[in-house]
């Protein structure tokens, strides 16, 4: 199961996830991920209590990050705990992502 809440901060809107991003999660993570592109110049995807993120997440990611970027707009990714780190280096996202 995964939440994910939208709020702004300093001018920029954080997307908060929690729980797992697994690909029952992934369609509407989308979704809610192309909704604030559409709104946000730039956009923070806070991962401080995601705990598991499967291919299908990435997919999402991925798209959410390259909307952006078509848009000259910013992705930054913050609060990524290890495991999901190892996800992210494992499948290179660690060279297509700003992290802080």
């Amino acid at each position: 199961m995964l939440n994910i809440k939208t709020s702004e901060e300093n001018g920029r809107t954080v997307i908060a996830l929690e729980g797992r991003l697994d690909v029952n999660a992934a369609k509407e993570a989308d979704k809610q991920f192309m909704d604030a592109a559409e709104e946000a110049d730039d956009i923070i995807l806070d991962c401080a209590k995601l705990e598991y993120i499967a291919s299908a997440g990435l997919r999402a990611v991925k798209r959410l990050r390259q909307v952006m970027k078509e848009k000259d707009s910013k992705l930054t990714v913050r609060n990524v705990n290890k495991d999901v780190m190892d996800v992210f280096s494992v499948t290179g996202f660690t060279a297509l992502l700003k992290f802080e």
